[in-house]
């Protein structure tokens, strides 16, 4: 999995995930989910995602940074494989770049989590075109 990537059926409340980092030595991936905005849900460094801006994405949502998470790819990759996750249409490089920014400004994201993705941030004219 590459950072864009996005999960559906990960939890039982059908949220998007989305794949912030390539898989890490350990092969564990940072990942985090949408939900629908206006919640109260959201910190400081909301990050919001209009209709439209993702083909998931029916509701104004924004990303939920309480949740993120490390994530083993391997059972991810099975678990695909094997028809319990779906996969949806990537984020574009330019979403997919504020998200990654949302998460280094907010404060609830672990410092172990910012460093793996900033390592992972693809800005200017190196980003991947989608």
């Amino acid at each position: 999995m590459i950072p864009g990537e996005t999960i559906l059926g990960l939890d039982f409340g059908n949220h998007l995930w989305v794949v912030l980092t390539p898989a890490n030595s350990f092969g564990d991936i940072v990942i985090v989910n949408l939900t629908t905005h206006g919640r109260g849900l959201c910190g400081p460094a909301c990050t919001t995602i209009a209709v439209g801006e993702q083909a998931f994405v029916t509701r104004e949502s924004c990303v939920y940074y309480r949740g993120v998470m490390f994530n083993p790819v391997a059972p991810l990759l099975q678990a695909r494989e094997q028809g319990f996750l779906r996969q949806h249409d990537r984020v574009s490089a330019g979403l997919l770049l504020r998200i990654q920014d949302g998460a280094l400004a907010d404060r609830v994201v672990p410092r172990i989590m910012k460093i793996e993705i900033e390592a992972s941030v693809v800005r200017g004219s190196d980003s991947p075109s989608n």
